[in-house]
């Protein structure tokens, strides 16, 4: 009965990790790039921005800062490593659309201004500005739930994972 009572009374919603880019969360099977929708490197979600702006969404460490400034990868004091990756083949755009605002090595917390993308150029070069969000290490984990919507903000959560 005590697991049923910690969930009634919320203290067992696991690690938070909040949302980096506002906008609406799909499913992982709805972005168009196999390599994520069958989450191939990891349990996968993907966000529609409606922002350029990429927030921290957990204390972490950079792991690493993509010198074509299009992704970064994210390790959680709680061990989630995690990816985020803006817009779909946009590392064939060199970095241009993109300013990179961390190094690896940074020490960063929830909610810092990690990096940031324009939209409007990406679309204008004919890329997709879907941004999957990536768990690399899935299998360190119990459970892994993302949580779908629309006009999510960086306050809101995007996953709860249970060790």
């Amino acid at each position: 009965m005590a697991g049923f009572f910690e969930k009634l009374l919320g203290k067992d919603n696991g690690i938070q990790v909040f949302v980096p880019v506002e906008g609406d969360v799909i499913k992982a099977s709805e972005i168009n790039d196999p390599t994520f929708s069958e989450e191939m490197i990891g349990k996968t979600v993907g966000i529609k921005p409606s922002s350029g702006t990429v927030y921290a969404p957990f204390d972490a460490e950079v792991l690493v800062a993509f010198d074509t400034k299009h992704a970064v990868a994210l390790k959680s004091d709680d061990g989630i490593e995690l990816m985020i990756h803006f817009g779909l083949d946009t590392v064939k755009m060199n970095g241009e659309p993109f300013e990179m605002l961390v190094k690896v090595g940074d020490k960063i917390k929830k909610g810092d201004v990690i990096m940031k993308a324009d939209l409007e150029k990406i679309k204008a070069a004919g890329f997709d500005t879907v941004v999957p969000v990536v768990v690399t290490n899935p299998d360190e984990f119990k459970s892994i739930e993302f949580i779908t919507g629309s006009g999510v903000k960086s306050t809101d959560i995007l996953a709860k994972i249970k060790k």
